[in-house]
């Protein structure tokens, strides 16, 4: 079950990644539609309506375990909460489909399955995106090695909201860790330009491969108290990764030709979809405007895939 949420989670997420996504959902928006545009919500529209598997059944026809599994976010958009506003997991039209993979339940908290679906998600983005990363010669080791770049990257990680105590000492210390335990493996040979010779393929998987085992070992499932999580994870593995993650942010995401790159991106997003609205009847647009790899409008399949490709 943990797998096929693990293969399905990322189904609804556009080209361009979260730039697409952002993209789409302030076009939905300006199309008076309340639910905006959201990769998990559209996961979810997917694999309950969109997706092919049986004549009989829209969507794949998945247990409710199985669907409830895949939703990261279990609540609609709500406009004025400044959480729900970013992030949600289903659209209104779709209200039946997550109330039955719920089983009803109105409480707001992921179940045991989609807390390890959304563990291995951070893994994953967090240990990967480097090695590729390291492999384009694109991250200045030597930078965020540094006092300076520890500090970097502990701003970042807190920056917009109130550090919880004790969380700037343990940032700093995973970010010590994570020193220690790259170079202990790479030595000098992290520096060294990446020329994919067998041993520094090697040395790179080491890593990562350390990395990802010592992160996926340390989740535990517990029977959760309150409004805890069904998954603990100690606050050193957690600090870890959001030091991890944030190099991603901050020495890749944000330099410049890929900044520039993102214009492009936007303005094919905008025009496609301008596109799209004028060929679709306006009374569809509420039900049809969210597309994937088919869209549904009012019983009549429309297969604009290009938003896929």
């Amino acid at each position: 079950m943990v797998e096929a949420a693990c293969l399905a989670h990322d189904l609804g997420h556009p080209p361009f990644g979260h730039l697409g996504e952002e993209t789409l959902n302030e076009l939905v928006l300006l199309n008076h539609d309340e639910d905006g545009f959201e990769g998990n919500a559209q996961s979810l529209r997917i694999l309950s309506k969109l997706a092919v598997r049986f004549t009989a059944y829209d969507g794949l026809d998945l247990t409710r375990a199985t669907l409830a599994a895949c939703i990261k976010y279990p609540w609609r958009r709500q406009a004025n909460d400044p959480i729900k506003s970013r992030k949600w997991g289903y659209y209104g039209v779709d209200e039946a489909e997550f109330q039955f993979a719920r089983n009803g339940s109105a409480a707001e908290t992921k179940t045991a399955e989609a807390e390890l679906m959304d563990w291995a998600d951070d893994i994953a983005y967090s240990v990967h995106d480097i090695e590729d990363c390291h492999r384009c010669q694109l991250i200045p080791w030597r930078s965020i090695f540094s006092k300076d770049g520890r500090d970097k990257l502990v701003t970042a990680v807190t920056k917009g909201r109130a550090a919880q105590r004790g969380e700037i000492a343990n940032l700093r210390a995973a970010h010590s860790h994570l020193v220690a335990f790259i170079t202990g493996f790479a030595g000098q040979k992290l520096y060294e330009p990446y020329e994919a010779t067998k041993e520094q393929r090697q040395i790179i998987r080491l890593v990562t491969s350390q990395l990802i085992g010592r992160y996926v070992t340390s989740a535990r499932l517990r029977v959760p108290r309150g409004d805890q999580s069904c998954l603990e994870i100690p606050n050193d593995i957690k600090s870890e990764v959001s030091i991890l993650k944030q190099i991603t942010r901050e020495y890749i995401i944000t330099i410049q030709h890929l900044q520039d790159s993102n214009v492009g991106r936007r303005n094919f997003s905008r025009s496609f979809l301008r596109t799209f609205l004028r060929r679709v009847p306006k009374n569809s647009c509420r039900e049809g405007l969210r597309t994937s790899s088919l869209v549904i409008i009012r019983g009549r399949d429309v297969s604009p895939t290009v938003l896929q490709a």
